[in-house]
């Protein structure tokens, strides 16, 4: 960004360098470029980004992750999205990796679209597992027990005339009402995926309770997210008025009888839709700005726990954990003590030492501190 060059400007009259045909080894390149060196983080993720595939979810989705994916932050970190063309690994089990993935996060954005929607409408499906609804559910259990920051979810209508090159879009408010279309019913086997995960991996979390698909839909439309209301973006009121395309160009149409040449019109045509997917463009900036408000908050953790330590002194934390090892601490035991030292115990309980040295251990003592969490873990 500008203000990051700026500010690497000011600090030293070497802060910009003549590269030219120079061959400049990794180590020396990322030390002179780091803040514009993008590093993909799979500890840790700011945005955990939740969507139906399908024909128009996934080319919305891909925009969006495009627009932020990498932006450097005000804090000069750059942006790192969990999004599954990204982040999931070959050979690991998606599900569970998504879950992590939403639990090591700031934000969860589902996309809430009808297509989204469409197979929850469908009561046939109740004894199938519905990975998006698995998705809702979990963020759901999260943010109730304060474990991710905020749902920010953007709301996309009715999309009809995408393949004709004249993309529209209506008011999902006005052709959805969750009370009314979805089954007020558990889907038990969605539920029971849910419950097994969080039953492994956040032990220090009440177990989810069972909802219906309706009371989870509607529970995620309660989240505000005003300024992510795709159609009011495109170009409608968002009050059932009538549609109409985002990119024609008015003086275009006012230029005269020249008749344009096929390949004109598949341009035109085109370049209406590139105008149309901007608007998640417009999104991944509004989701930004919350990010940053969010990661500006003073951190606090609030995880009820059964059992309660107490930790004297704000001495070495290293030492106390050491200390904490030492004795009779169960697994349990340790997260007061965690919250104590102003880490994140859910981070900590899923994954890794290297989430460890991003809190601030040296590598020794996160190797030490991990493999004494895993040992507890699987006792």
């Amino acid at each position: 960004s500008i203000e990051q060059h700026t500010a690497l400007c000011a600090e030293s009259p070497r802060a910009i360098f003549e590269v030219q045909q120079d061959r400049i080894d990794k180590a020396t390149f990322e030390g002179m470029f780091s803040p514009f060196v993008f590093k993909r983080d799979k500890a840790s993720y700011h945005i955990f980004v939740s969507y139906r595939q399908g024909s128009f979810d996934s080319l919305a989705t891909a925009q969006f992750v495009n627009s932020i994916d990498g932006m450097i932050l005000s804090d000069g970190t750059s942006l790192n999205p969990f999004y599954d063309a990204l982040s999931l690994s070959e050979g690991k089990r998606f599900d569970v990796e998504f879950m992590r993935g939403m639990c090591n996060s700031d934000i969860v954005v589902p996309f809430v679209s009808m297509d989204a929607l469409k197979r929850m409408l469908d009561s046939s499906n109740i004894s199938k597992v519905d990975h998006v609804l698995l998705e809702w559910s979990l963020a759901l259990h999260l943010e109730e027990h304060g474990a991710i920051k905020r749902i920010l979810p953007i709301f996309i209508g009715p999309v009809t005339g995408v393949g004709t090159g004249m993309p529209t879009m209506d008011n999902l408010f006005t052709h959805f009402n969750a009370d009314r279309d979805l089954p007020d019913e558990v889907n038990q086997v969605t539920h029971e995926r849910l419950a097994e995960f969080c039953a492994k991996q956040l032990p220090h979390l009440p177990p989810p309770v069972g909802k219906t698909v309706r009371k989870i839909v509607s529970e995620v439309f309660r989240f505000n997210s005003s300024k992510c209301l795709c159609w009011d973006l495109a170009g409608t009121s968002g009050h059932g008025a009538p549609r109409r395309t985002v990119s024609l160009d008015a003086d275009a149409a006012r230029a005269g009888p020249a008749v344009p040449t096929l390949h004109q019109q598949i341009a035109q045509l085109s370049n209406n839709t590139k105008a149309f997917l901007r608007i998640f463009s417009m999104c991944g900036k509004e989701v930004t700005t919350v990010l940053e408000s969010v990661l500006s908050e003073p951190k606090s953790v609030s995880v009820t726990t059964p059992v309660a330590v107490s930790v004297s002194g704000s001495g070495d934390p290293c030492q106390q954990l050491q200390d904490m090892m030492a004795g009779d601490t169960t697994f349990a035991q340790y997260i007061p003590i965690v919250n104590n030292l102003r880490l994140t115990p859910h981070l900590i309980f899923i994954s890794s030492e290297e989430a460890l040295v991003k809190a601030g251990f040296d590598p020794f003592h996160a190797s030490v501190f991990g493999r004494w969490i895993k040992d507890q873990w699987s006792a």
